[in-house]
């Protein structure tokens, strides 16, 4: 029998498949789903039940048409890869930035709105960890194994500030901001930004502290509820936190940018700034035609003071006041406007939290009328109704305590203590609660202003002995303010919006 009259099985290179070819002349009488498997092993195919089936198939469309029959008989079974590992977001806690989301058609884009932060609170579910898998062997024709590729591990781990329950939850144990950091996801309160606040990082609005390695761009915005710390140059731009902003360089804000710091403010110098300060100002070099209002100390021993109005409400020490040419310079001693607003607010959330309970008051005295009519629904919301009067009142109480000790502060005496170590320029303005102190030649330091006993203000030149100020200055005397009134301390600058 020449070979173009047998049955023969050819398998692939690969083992992929195995086919059956029949020649036209084969015999369909002679052809038997037995010889096939022969052949088949004869090559060396495995024989399986699925082998075993599309032989007899091929068998059977032989017969029926006995004309030249390629067929395939089997087939490799691939292996099933193992999936990766990874995390799968809750709802609302997806930290990580998103560049897919599409922009509607002529929606204007804000190329300076940041990346959102994250919260989280002890007991927050925040992902599922889907572990990797080890997938499935498959085998070729020839029965051999073709392995399969077990997942990796996800390439963002779990770390401080989590725990992962029996079905693999991630559950926060701390409070903080959702960070990601070489594959790594955290619980913090400190946002670090490696250089620049920019188009890159996009405006920063984050609840706790933030270290930025390098400088704040024109126009850009960093909020936060901590410290601010910045490496470089604050340009043009708008710092707001709740702490103490600490910046190694300085701020040159060309009369647009501002700076709004609830504690203490080190900075290398202020050029055209405005800021309120609720702390003590520690400054290394100048303060050039800045509006500034500071609660606390003026500290700049080795810096001068140009330009501008500043406001201190407890002591200062610098090194130069007024510059030459006879620059107009103020410096306010003894308001505290930054307490005051603070003040203001708390005031206002007294009032409301009033309002609030006296509405309270009147629903359960309502509810309170319907007597033995009151259904069980009318007795639960009186009950809900007197446990929210409870809670506002308890924050009521906090917050009239708070009035009373910010009152206490602002109505303690303020003397006017300023030490100058060099020299007091023509052109300076020296205001305090009863005078405006104006200086129309210089005066070389070190030169101390003081108020006495009696309430007059004086000047010592180094270690001299006190002598009356109006020596040296031009003194005008003020009306006293009205008791109660925030008197100057509302006329004191407020940084304009960015």
């Amino acid at each position: 029998m020449t070979e173009e009259s047998t049955v023969r099985i050819s398998v692939d290179a690969d083992g992929s498949t195995a086919r059956v070819h029949i020649p036209a002349s084969f015999d369909p009488a002679a052809l038997t789903v037995s010889l096939l498997a022969a052949c088949a092993a004869g090559a060396g195919v495995r024989i399986s039940a699925q082998v075993h089936a599309g032989l007899a198939q091929a068998a059977d469309r032989f017969r029926r048409d006995p004309s030249d029959l390629s067929a395939v008989v089997a087939r490799a079974t691939p292996p099933v890869h193992g999936n990766d590992g990874e995390l799968l977001w809750q709802p609302g806690f997806d930290p990580t930035p998103s560049s897919s989301e599409p922009v509607a058609e002529n929606s204007a884009v804000d190329h300076y709105a940041g990346r959102t932060y994250v919260r989280v609170a002890p007991g927050d579910h925040v992902a599922t960890l889907r572990l990797p898998t080890p997938g499935e062997d498959g085998s070729n024709v020839l029965g051999e194994v073709l392995k399969a590729r077990p997942g990796r591990p996800g390439t963002l781990r779990p770390e401080a500030g989590f725990e992962i329950d029996a079905e693999n939850r991630v559950i926060a144990v701390s409070d903080g901001v959702l960070a990601v950091s070489r594959g790594a996801l955290s619980i913090t309160k400190l946002l670090e930004v490696k250089g620049y606040v920019d188009f890159e990082t996009g405006n920063i609005d984050f609840d706790g502290s933030v270290d930025i390695r390098e400088g704040v761009r024109d126009r850009f915005v960093v909020k936060a509820t901590g410290n601010v710390t910045i490496g470089g140059l604050i340009e043009s731009a708008t710092i707001e936190c709740g702490g103490d902003l600490s910046c190694g360089r300085g701020a040159a804000a060309r009369d647009r940018g501002t700076i709004t710091v609830g504690g203490n403010v080190d900075i290398g110098f202020l050029n055209n700034t405005r800021g309120m300060i609720g702390g003590t100002l520690s400054v290394r070099r100048e303060i050039i035609n800045c509006d500034l209002a500071i609660d606390g100390t003026l500290l700049g021993e080795s810096a001068a003071l140009i330009g501008g109005l500043v406001v201190a409400g407890a002591d200062v020490s610098i090194g130069t006041l007024g510059s030459d040419g006879d620059r107009a310079t103020v410096l306010r001693v003894g308001a505290m406007p930054v307490l005051a607003d603070r003040l203001r607010e708390c005031e206002r959330a007294a009032d409301g939290l009033r309002a609030r309970i006296a509405r309270l008051n009147e629903s359960l005295i309502q509810a309170g009328r319907l007597g033995r009519q009151a259904t069980a629904s009318d007795r639960e919301r009186m009950t809900e109704l007197s446990y929210e009067i409870d809670d506002l009142t308890r924050l009521l109480h906090a917050e009239e305590e708070q009035c009373a000790a910010l009152r206490a502060i602002r109505a303690a005496p303020r003397r006017l203590n300023v030490r100058v170590g060099k020299c007091i320029h023509p052109g300076v303005r020296i205001e305090s609660d009863s005078a405006e102190i104006v200086f129309e030649q210089m005066v070389r330091g070190p030169v101390h202003l003081s108020c006495d006993g009696s309430g007059e203000v004086t000047f010592r030149i180094g270690d001299g002995p006190p002598r009356p100020v109006t020596e040296i200055a031009v003194v005008r005397r003020k009306r006293p303010a009205a008791t109660g009134s925030a008197g100057a301390e509302e006329a004191h600058p407020v940084p304009a919006a960015a």
